[in-house]
């Protein structure tokens, strides 16, 4: 029996609003639907603090309800920050964004172009065996770090054409 839903959302805890949405806004091409300011001491034990003030936006890819991002900047009460992650290698424990575009010869570049770290840089294979998840085709992947140090991985999936 499965007790919840899909994810509904991803909520980054970011040290700087307006660099993560210049990644996510601006080069990845969410949109922002919702942007707002919440304070006081209910919002503020929600993260571990007396009283807070935070801005909280959510951005979206398409239409659907589901796969959100939410960046959430505490502008007033700071909480300690998360060490940033070796950018060498993923490690276990890690969280990965996943997104998948029909557009990596635009997004690598801008990926490169920007200077976000790269993880991974741009990877391409043939999957020939099928599964429930994963069809058959040419993959072309990227991992690289959000302003915050958060791994994405944009992946692009091409059919193998019919012979």
């Amino acid at each position: 029996m499965n007790l919840t839903t899909p994810v509904r959302r991803v909520t980054i805890f970011c040290r700087d609003a307006e660099a993560s949405l210049e990644c996510y806004r601006d080069m990845l091409g969410f949109t922002v639907i919702e942007d707002k300011r919440i304070s006081g001491p209910a919002i503020g034990r929600m993260v571990g603090l007396a009283d807070c003030t935070m801005r909280i936006l959510h951005l979206q890819s398409s239409s659907a309800p589901d796969g959100l991002i939410g960046l959430y900047s505490i502008e007033e009460g700071k909480p300690a920050e998360v060490p940033r992650p070796d950018p060498t290698s993923i490690k276990l424990g890690q969280v990965v964004v996943v997104l998948y575009t029909d557009h990596m010869d635009v997004l690598e570049p801008r990926i490169r172009e920007r200077r976000y770290t790269v993880v991974s840089p741009l990877k391409r294979y043939v999957k020939e065996q099928p599964s429930a998840y994963t069809p058959v085709g040419t993959y072309s992947e990227v991992i690289f770090l959000d302003p915050d140090g958060v791994a994405v991985n944009v992946v692009q999936h091409e059919p193998i054409p019919a012979s």
